[in-house]
C-alpha cells in the first residue's frame, strides 16, 4: 500500500516510518525539511511543504495522487 505519513522523521513519525517500510510499504514522507527526512529515513520517498499553507482540499490533492 502506497501511504503519506505527515511528520516521518521525529521521534514517534520515524518509528512509524521504518515499520511502515519493514512491513513493505511504499512510503511518502511529508516534511519541511527533505534533507533531514532522507538522513533520518533514507528508504522513503520525501516532499516537502507547510502546513500552515495547507487549508483546503486542493492544497493536498498533488501529495495524494
Amino acid at each position: 500500500m502506497r501511504i503519506l505519513l505527515i511528520g516521518g522523521y521525529g521521534f514517534i513519525g520515524s518509528a512509524i516510518a521504518q515499520r511502515l517500510i519493514a512491513s513493505g510499504h511504499d512510503l511518502v514522507c511529508f516534511g519541511r525539511s527533505v534533507e533531514t527526512g532522507r538522513r533520518v529515513v533514507p528508504a522513503a520517498q520525501w516532499v516537502s511543504g507547510d502546513l500552515n499553507h495547507m487549508l483546503y482540499a486542493s492544497d493536498w490533492a498533488a501529495y495524494l495522487e
